[in-house]
């Protein structure tokens, strides 16, 4: 797994799973399996449920054990990492929980990517106009500019 640290813990190892293909984790009592994109199928050794996990959600191991995961959904992203197992109860079995803060994160990334759509279509509005102007003004200066004296008929 990742050495790296994040607030005292080790940073979260993420992994690119194809659609169909499986990956194996060895899990211990705090392993998280969290869903970054996609939905991907869970199974863990001594367990005899498999469980689904969507974007945004995670899969907490109970006990030791290997653990297989499958992308179901096309290509999934999944994080892999260790918690304390604190408190106890949360930890009595394997579970998926979903991730509350995870769902704001979502909300917000929407928002910014609705704001972004509006920006370039403003943007994209801004520039015709720019571009309507400068026409407008350009014929409106060929039209008021004297005629040269060739064009009159006059040689100098």
């Amino acid at each position: 797994m990742d050495t790296r640290q994040t607030r005292g813990k080790p940073a979260p190892e993420y992994l690119q799973l194809a659609e169909g293909k499986a990956l194996t984790v060895r899990a211990r009592r705090g392993t998280v399996v969290r869903s970054v994109q996609g939905r991907v199928w869970i199974t863990q050794d001594g367990d005899i449920r498999d469980y689904v996990v969507p974007a945004g959600a995670r899969y907490c191991a109970a006990g030791r054990g290997r653990i297989v995961v499958s992308a179901i959904d096309g290509d999934s992203r999944i994080a892999v990492s260790h918690e304390r197992p604190v408190p106890p109860g949360l930890w009595a079995r394997n579970a998926v929980r979903f991730d509350v803060d995870y769902a704001g994160t979502l909300e917000n990334a929407a928002r910014q990517a609705m704001a972004d759509q509006v920006a370039a279509v403003i943007r994209s509005a801004w520039q015709g106009v720019r571009h309507a102007w400068h026409r407008l003004v350009h014929e409106r200066v060929n039209m008021e500019a004297p005629t040269p004296m060739r064009s009159r008929g006059y040689h100098c």
